[in-house]
């Protein structure tokens, strides 16, 4: 409907955990392309280095299974016939406004069928990154993780970097958190930019891919506007020393209770408690009701699939949810 021709996108989906595994993956990507009306994606990850509780088979042989599927997905040979050299999809890709929160994947299988141009993972640490380069015949292409001047993990951006995986940030405003900081304001008036723009400048120049996300066209506007200025060596220095754990905006702690909860990719919602579970009826161990219980699809039914308490039947059975990436982000 945009009649923006589809070479000009850039795609980007997550496989959520409770559809890992050889078939099952590819049956989410399928449903995944479907969702948005195209034939292909960009990008695929895996959401996160870790498989529900549930699950009979050891994690990483899981996880081996479903990095299999993603490699079988990419398109190593230019199967789309745009003439576009693989490593300029990354570049395309140097930083992207996220339009909708639309996410799903599954790794080797995507990569060889050439369904995909190119495939990579999330949330992974130095450790799990070892250990896929340990069995992958395709290394990932991108490690997708929280990237902000509070939150800066130069050991996982160092490792992607000798390993030449992309490093891509989300969160890269911290969910609005940083935008009121004094320090961050002193430096943007500087520049005469906003705090947004001077983070994802400072994302830029620490050769990061910054992915801001926003559905109001005026922000998604200012966002572009980081490549007329460049913010001075002093002032990199300061903003590379801000970290603090503390600061960390998405909780990766309570990953079982988002794959066992229906809803359960609905936890740290902009409800002043990140690390609180919203229920499917919307209400939060915190005691406040989630802002996004309007949004929660419906009780699934009984012969949904094998998993009928999860995530897995609730994006099945509504084509509205199309992932669960964004909207716990």
């Amino acid at each position: 409907d945009s009649e923006i021709p589809r070479n000009l996108l850039f795609l980007t989906s997550k496989l959520w955990p409770v559809d890992y595994g050889y078939l099952t993956s590819q049956e989410e990507y399928k449903l995944s392309c479907k969702r948005l009306n195209v034939d292909y994606l960009d990008l695929y990850l895996l959401h996160f280095p870790e498989v529900p509780h549930w699950f009979d088979s050891p994690k990483w042989t899981v996880l081996e299974e479903t990095w299999r599927a993603m490699e079988k997905l990419y398109d190593e040979e230019d199967k789309f016939g745009d003439g576009e050299d693989r490593k300029d999809v990354l570049r395309r890709s140097y930083i992207c406004c996220r339009f909708s929160h639309w996410m799903v994947i599954c790794a080797n299988q995507f990569y060889f069928s050439g369904d995909c141009k190119a495939i990579g993972v999330s949330n992974f640490d130095v450790l799990d990154l070892e250990n896929l380069l340990d069995i992958c015949s395709v290394k990932p292409h991108v490690n997708q993780c929280e990237f902000h001047p509070f939150y800066n993990p130069k050991p996982i951006r160092s490792y992607c970097q000798e390993e030449n995986i992309r490093f891509t940030g989300y969160c890269p405003l911290a969910k609005g958190t940083i935008l009121n900081e004094s320090i961050l304001k002193s430096i943007a008036n500087r520049y005469e930019k906003s705090v947004a723009q001077l983070c994802l400048r400072w994302s830029v120049q620490n050769k990061v891919a910054a992915i801001p996300k926003s559905l109001k066209f005026d922000r998604l506007w200012e966002n572009t506007q980081v490549f007329d200025f460049d913010i001075n060596e002093i002032d990199m220095e300061i903003m590379n020393n801000l970290h603090d754990e503390s600061r960390k905006q998405v909780s990766l702690s309570n990953l079982q209770e988002k794959f066992d909860l229906p809803a359960g990719y609905k936890l740290n919602m902009m409800n002043g408690n990140n690390n609180s579970v919203c229920s499917s009826s919307g209400i939060c161990s915190n005691g406040k009701n989630s802002i996004f219980d309007r949004h929660l699809p419906p009780i699934p039914p009984s012969n949904c699939n094998r998993f009928t308490q999860n995530v897995h039947c609730h994006v099945k059975n509504n084509p509205r949810i199309g992932s669960v990436g964004g909207a716990w982000r």
